[in-house]
């Protein structure tokens, strides 16, 4: 529920087996739901997953990433929106797997 919430996943600093990733195959058809996202879901509904709380490596960011060093400006109902898909993709996945 945590990262319905506030999603903690990001790509550049994620590993994970490679059975996470065929699961997670495909990745959820909506423009809200971003790939690391999907796959932290994923292997949190089929495993588990640490967070290691010591850098390891040096996270640079610059005037033209592609994610914005301020917080998120998205519209409130922008967020809920991609919650609720989240939530719908993660309930479809879970009976698939029934």
């Amino acid at each position: 529920w945590k990262n319905l919430w506030k999603c903690t996943f990001y790509g550049s600093g994620m590993a994970f087996k490679r059975q996470i990733w065929e699961m997670a195959q495909p990745t959820p058809a909506h423009d809200l739901i971003a790939h690391d996202w999907w796959i932290g879901e994923v292997a949190e509904m089929v495993g588990k997953v640490q967070f290691i709380p010591e850098p390891w490596y040096i996270y640079r960011r610059h005037d033209n990433n592609v994610t914005p060093l301020e917080k998120s400006k998205r519209p409130l109902s922008i967020k809920i929106k991609a919650r609720l898909e989240m939530l719908l993709a993660i309930i479809s996945f879970q009976l698939k797997r029934l």
